[in-house]
């Protein structure tokens, strides 16, 4: 089955799977980053995605318009890769009436770029099938966090996307940690600082990444585009989204004893949400500690030390 890679959440996966793709969300499996093709300033992110390209097979690459990297991520994708299909959704701020309608009508179009790509239209019934296939992996995904699963194992399981097919690596908790931790911030390639976290004795709460749970939740029963729309516009939102971001970061702050803020270099939107970050912080009386991400896969042990301290002072 050809894959169609995509880098964001908001991107509707139902729709690559009703157009008969495997939809296969990008998180490169290498620290090598493209130093050389895009702006110095951009994020590490962009840079290890356009480096690892050229050891992905992919019939397409879906990306969104999230920020200025992202969109010229797609321009250079566009002059260095010419025979690789590219799209990118135009996902708007706000989860409004008016944002779900004008949404609704982008990924209408989306489903007839991928059915260009496949030579036939989708039809209602195979989007219905498809979101129905999702729905069934969410409600066995949403069984294992009753469970309280491993943090660092339900990151790596997600990071294949969102439903994920494949929850047979993630184990649960055996007993509950010292300190309760929020993890929060943009894309956590290093899935191994829940792990050190949680070794330390720190319990992690469902990470706040976009790597994490970030994904839709259930769509719901009707006309299949407007279901679609509401549910992606209204799961967990990132920091580009206008709204309740701020109470969700309020509300997941008062239920742990310390904050992580895990953020890549560059990494505009979730450098200008730190500022609110530490307000909340502040007002609620909860440490924060800022890690700059450089997209390396291992933990620095640099890292290490800097978790190792904040959790001892807060136990």
């Amino acid at each position: 089955m050809e894959k169609i890679g995509y880098l964001c959440t908001y991107v509707p996966v139902e729709l690559v799977e009703a157009a008969g793709f495997r939809p296969r969300r990008i998180i490169p499996g290498s620290s090598e980053k493209d130093e050389v093709l895009l702006d110095p300033n951009v994020c590490p992110y962009l840079k290890a995605v356009l480096s690892g390209l050229r050891n992905e097979s992919l019939g397409g690459l879906v990306f969104i318009n999230s920020c200025d990297g992202m969109r010229r991520l797609y321009d250079a994708v566009r002059w260095f890769y010419p025979s690789l299909e590219v799209y990118i959704l135009d996902v708007p701020r706000s989860s409004d009436e008016k944002g779900v309608l004008y949404y609704r009508e982008v990924i209408g179009d989306f489903s007839r770029w991928l059915g260009d790509l496949r030579g036939r239209s989708l039809s209602e019934e195979e989007v219905r099938e498809a979101i129905d296939r999702c729905n069934r992996r969410r409600r066995a995904f949403f069984e294992v966090l009753k469970k309280r699963p491993r943090a660092g194992d339900l990151l790596r399981a997600l990071k294949g996307g969102f439903p994920p097919e494949d929850l047979s690596g993630v184990r649960l908790k055996e007993d509950g940690g010292k300190v309760k931790v929020l993890v929060t911030g943009s894309l956590l390639e290093a899935d191994g600082i829940l792990d050190w976290l949680e070794e330390l004795g720190g319990e992690v709460l469902i990470p706040d990444v976009c790597s994490g749970l970030r994904g839709a939740g259930y769509v719901k029963e009707g006309e299949p585009f407007l279901a679609l729309a509401k549910a992606y516009l209204e799961k967990p939102p990132c920091a580009r989204m206008k709204g309740i971001r701020r109470q969700l970061l309020q509300k997941a702050v008062e239920e742990v004893r310390a904050v992580l803020a895990y953020i890549p270099k560059f990494c505009d939107h979730y450098l200008y949400e730190l500022a609110t970050l530490r307000e909340i912080c502040k007002g609620k009386g909860r440490p924060l500690l800022h890690l700059e991400g450089e997209y390396t896969l291992g933990v620095p042990e640099g890292i290490k030390t800097r978790i190792q301290a904040f959790l001892e002072r807060w136990r």
